[in-house]
């Protein structure tokens, strides 16, 4: 204690931490020993500590706090203790001559800094922890009365608004998402909800809408004139907003729609009206961003069971909109009269199915008739961007990200493959009409060059059925490179820009790598001959483990068919992979179970089920291949859609042939 109280202004905090934890161990420990007077002589530095604390908040009280906080956390704590008995001998001793008091200079001491800020806080911590009290403490009345207070409390501190009104929108990044997680939260179990009250939540939630972009579309303004950072900068955040919004905009979507629509056509006529270099100009370039992000959000909260013809109307007209200025900021790019002019970050993110009346307003408006043509005018946002914001590494990779997202599906890199600007792409992919693939570029833009041959490649390989005159065209745009590479490697006396040093470590690198790669191959049969038992070992382990399968895992076929034709499925797509292979497997299960399916279903609803597994198998065939895993689990998505209808007495169309789906 004397060196803390001589010193501890001066020793690192990790020193002063050490310390208060030494005198907190050997306090705890003695703290029952008595003298021959009968006195305990470890209690008087504990009331020492309690009479230094100025309610002024000196160095000296700030140590004295810290050492009865130390002392308190190590008396919850039986480390250092012999026994039980001790330890609860102590804590009782404690509790009885110390405790209050340190409890009533604790209060004294929090009350004269209420008037900060962080009593604010407080009060909410506090709040969260009497309403978890445990449930053992209440019997079932009680715990009602006593949540009935805590409920009656929090309102109050909501119904004071003396605060509520600062705008510190820096500040407010992680209230925003908690407090859109509670509203979230509140739309999605409306369906659970059998209250037959009003939930009211048809009126608070294009409000909420309203308050968010009224909120975004002003604070463009001071971003653009004060130079204040821009919440769209940083991704994570954003999407995670978004991702909230996107279910909690669904609700009455008709004001929300009707708001994003109208200050989108207010903010394009100042952009196209007014000169670029007018502030007013880039503030409305600032909030289209905005409402691009915030139209792919409310299409992309669109679900897979809801179907409202009007919702897709609208969000068809809402497309039209993005897809416009898309196409007149690309036109500012290709005929520039300010080359500063904003990319935009913004995105639309679409799950749009072929009878979707959305593109009955992007066909009369744009041309886009079905997802061909839109995965056209994707590919062509793609090309426009890594052609003239190579330079922009964000927008690099995001476009990069995007294209790879797109080679990985497995519905749409068939069609991407048959567009001309793919094909287009192919065949000219050098440093003449991309610039990040060609030297001059920071190391930090050529990284990105692995993802877009990995695109590219993916989108070659999908159909290319050893077609040497595509593969040549592919690797045409590469032939000067080929041609330095094989001069460097075939040349002794090489004088190019690599040295012999590198070629020597380039060596070496690829030694070692073959070496570790290598795998040395022998015939199963000659084990038997060196009397090595090792493969008639795994054979017999093989057939014990196979045997200790239950039985109840060979009936997984008729358990994964049922949760797929009437059960929830987030992934379709991982459930069809190893769907196929046991159907392919168990052939006959397969048929006695859709024969029983059909059978417990009534007699009108017969045909449509038959229908319903006639095409879930049409063009399937008893492989294993990717085309043929494709082609399932596009049947697989129609098969879904049709036993809903069938269910619901509706009739069922038939199916699509392989080549409409592909």
């Amino acid at each position: 204690l004397n060196l803390l109280g001589a010193r501890s202004a001066s020793l690192p905090p990790f020193i002063v931490t050490s310390l208060c934890q030494l005198f907190a161990r050997i306090t705890k420990q003695e703290w029952t020993y008595t003298d021959s007077s009968d006195h305990h002589p470890f209690h008087a530095p504990v009331s020492d500590l309690i009479a230094t604390i100025d309610l002024n908040g000196g160095n000296q009280s700030m140590l004295a706090l810290q050492l009865l906080s130390t002392l308190l956390t190590d008396f919850n704590s039986q480390a250092g203790m012999e026994s039980v008995n001790k330890h609860r001998k102590g804590i009782a001793l404690f509790r009885d001559s110390h405790i209050f008091e340190i409890f009533e200079t604790s209060v004294s001491l929090l009350d004269t800094i209420s008037q900060k800020d962080i009593s604010t806080l407080q009060i909410l911590h506090i709040g969260v922890q009497l309403a978890s009290v445990r449930r053992t403490l209440f019997n079932g009345s009680e715990r009602q009365t006593y949540l009935e207070h805590v409920v009656a409390g929090v309102k109050k501190v909501i119904e004071n608004p003396d605060k509520l009104t600062e705008q510190m929108m820096d500040l407010s990044a992680n209230s925003t998402y908690f407090l859109l997680t509670f509203w979230q939260r509140m739309v999605t179990s409306v369906p659970y909800v059998r209250s037959s009250e009003d939930h009211l939540l048809n009126l608070y939630c294009p409000e909420i809408m309203t308050a968010f972009v009224e909120s975004r579309l002003q604070n463009v303004e001071r971003v653009v004139r004060d130079g204040h950072d821009d919440p769209l900068e940083d991704q994570g955040a954003t999407l995670q907003i978004m991702e909230h919004l996107s279910i909690i905009c669904r609700c009455e979507y008709e004001k929300t729609a009707r708001l994003l629509a109208n200050a989108f056509d207010e903010n394009a006529r100042i952009m196209e009206a007014g000169p670029e270099s007018d502030v007013r100009v880039h503030i409305a370039e600032g909030r289209l961003v905005w409402l691009v992000t915030l139209i792919g959000t409310a299409v992309f909260g669109k679900t897979a069971v809801s179907n409202n013809e009007e919702h897709d109307k609208m969000d068809g007209d809402l497309v039209a909109r993005c897809l416009k200025f898309m196409r007149v900021n690309d036109n500012r790019l290709i005929f520039p009269t300010n080359v500063n002019a904003n990319p935009g970050k913004g995105n639309v993110r679409l799950e749009i199915t072929k009878s979707s009346p959305v593109y009955d307003k992007l066909n009369s408006e744009l041309g886009v008739s079905d997802e061909t043509d839109m995965l056209s005018v994707i590919v062509q946002k793609i090309l426009t961007n890594l052609k003239y914001w190579a330079t922009n590494e964000q927008i690099l990779e995001l476009s990069l990200s995007l294209l790879k997202d797109l080679s990985l599906g497995y519905t749409a890199v068939r069609k991407l493959f048959r567009l001309q600007e793919v094909q287009l792409l192919l065949s000219n992919h050098t440093a003449e009409h991309f610039v990040f693939l060609g030297q001059s570029v920071p190391y930090s833009t050529m990284k990105h060059r692995t993802v877009f041959y990995e695109a590219l490649t993916r989108l070659l390989t999908i159909d290319l059925n050893d077609d040497e005159q595509l593969f040549d065209q592919f690797m045409q745009p590469l032939a000067a490179t080929k041609r330095e590479l094989t001069a460097i490697m075939t040349t002794a006396n090489y004088t190019g820009s690599v040295s012999q040093d590198e070629l020597q470590v380039s060596r070496c690198i690829q030694y070692h790598v073959t070496c570790c790669g290598r795998v040395v191959f022998l015939p199963a049969g000659v084990f038997r001959l060196y009397g090595d038992p090792c493969l008639q070992d795994s054979l017999d382990m093989f057939v014990k483990l196979f045997m200790k399968i239950p039985e109840e895992d060979f009936h997984i076929l008729t358990s994964m068919m049922t949760s797929l034709m009437f059960g929830e499925v987030k992934c379709q797509w991982s459930i069809s992979r190893p769907l196929l292979g046991l159907i392919l497997l168990q052939e006959e299960v397969f048929t006695n179970f859709k024969r029983e399916m059909i059978s417990q279903q009534p007699e009108d609803r017969h045909a449509a089920f038959d229908q319903a597994f006639v095409a879930l198998m049409d063009g399937v065939e008893l492989s294993l291949t990717v085309k043929n895993k494709d082609i399932f689990t596009q049947n697989l998505a129609k098969f879904r859609r049709d036993v809903v209808e069938a269910v619901k007495g509706k009739e069922v169309s038939p199916s699509a042939s392989n080549n409409e789906m592909c």
